[in-house]
């Protein structure tokens, strides 16, 4: 694996983002970890807490961390036949700003089912 999708392993709405990951990531780039898994401090040290339950992150082989709507282009670039997608993303003019509002309604609408 290059590359670590953490998730909340809790949440039904994060389960289902997993499962649309996996059966799309027929390469095998990406493995999921659940935020209760016991290899989460070796994969990502210093992710705790309420930084850590906020969003999802998407771990990079350099260790960088990227989270919430700024992981989702890399994500994407990483599943065949959407890296397009991925790529739109981040050349969109305000799509910092508008993916960013997204994801934050997502998160906090997932808090409350």
């Amino acid at each position: 694996m290059s590359h670590y999708l953490l998730y909340d392993d809790s949440c039904s709405l994060c389960q289902g983002f997993r499962e649309w990951v996996v059966k799309r990531d027929k390469r095998k780039f990406i493995e999921p970890v659940g935020f209760r898994d016991p290899r989460l401090p070796e994969i990502a040290p210093g992710l705790t807490g309420e930084k850590l339950f906020g969003s999802m992150h998407l771990v990079l082989p350099d260790g960088k961390v990227l989270s919430g709507h700024r992981a989702m282009p890399k994500l994407l670039e990483l599943l065949p036949g959407l890296a397009w997608l991925g790529r739109l993303i981040k050349i969109l003019p305000g799509s910092d700003w508008w993916s960013g509002k997204i994801y934050l309604w997502i998160a906090r609408h997932r808090l409350k089912g």
